[in-house]
């Protein structure tokens, strides 16, 4: 009789769990950019780096989240989403010499586009006002992302002894690779391992908002002779339509 009351009321639980949990479909845009700090010379070269203007690139995003309560308060929330993560940059390189010869200096503007799966993994904490109508969240957790590619797109203007050459290019990204050419913008990590951390609002039970920030975590390359910061940032802004599953 005990072992029958016990099964019971975990069927009872159960159904109680799954009748509150809650699908988020949401979508919207993401700021992200790339911390990128060049400290020393390239391969020996007297390259001399006098401005590099990190700018945020925009793209968006698109996903579902899961929200499966523990209390009242506290939820477990995985999502999966397609998300644009990159950045756009201005760089101006003074001068390339050999010897004391001058070479010529180049500006360059890029927008790198970086494309990924992620996986968030999110504790919830809600706070209900106006008896339920309007709830008052924040979340925070670990997200893993798999890179599925991207493009980089760059201007650059080239001035050798007073002539002066403009070239445009596109570039696939491709992941798991360390190869630069006109084709081809290799990113050495495919994994992208980061912190996030937001708040957000239900409205009316209908609609809910989030901004959150992601604080990357994986660099994205690792090479012998330069010294370089290369992790993502990426700032979201979403609406979702949540609605609660039913048995």
């Amino acid at each position: 009789m005990k072992k029958i009351l016990l099964i019971g009321a975990l069927v009872v639980a159960f159904q109680t769990t799954y009748a509150q949990v809650t699908l988020i479909p949401k979508a919207g845009l993401t700021s992200s950019d790339i911390k990128t700090k060049i400290d020393e010379p390239r391969g020996g070269s007297d390259v001399g780096f006098s401005a590099s203007d990190a700018q945020t690139k925009l793209g968006f995003t698109v996903g579902v989240g899961i929200n499966i309560p523990i209390t009242k308060a506290l939820s477990f929330q995985p999502e999966v989403s397609f998300i644009q993560k990159g950045r756009s940059a201005v760089v101006h390189v003074d001068a390339v010499t050999v010897g004391d010869i001058v070479i010529g200096h180049y500006d360059a503007e890029s927008k790198l586009t970086l494309n990924y799966l992620e996986i968030p993994v999110l504790a919830k904490y809600t706070v209900s006002l106006a008896k339920g109508a309007t709830q008052l969240f924040v979340v925070a957790g670990p997200s893993f992302a798999l890179g599925v590619g991207g493009k980089l797109k760059q201007e650059t203007t080239y001035s050798d002894r007073g002539v002066i050459t403009t070239t445009s290019n596109e570039a696939n990204v491709k992941f798991g690779s360390k190869t630069f050419s006109t084709d081809e913008y290799g990113v050495e990590r495919r994994g992208d391992i980061g912190l996030q951390t937001g708040l957000g609002a239900l409205l009316f039970k209908k609609i809910m908002i989030d901004v959150r920030y992601t604080f990357g975590m994986t660099k994205l390359w690792d090479f012998e002779d330069i010294d370089i910061s290369t992790k993502n940032r990426v700032l979201q802004f979403t609406v979702g339509v949540p609605f609660t599953l039913k048995k």
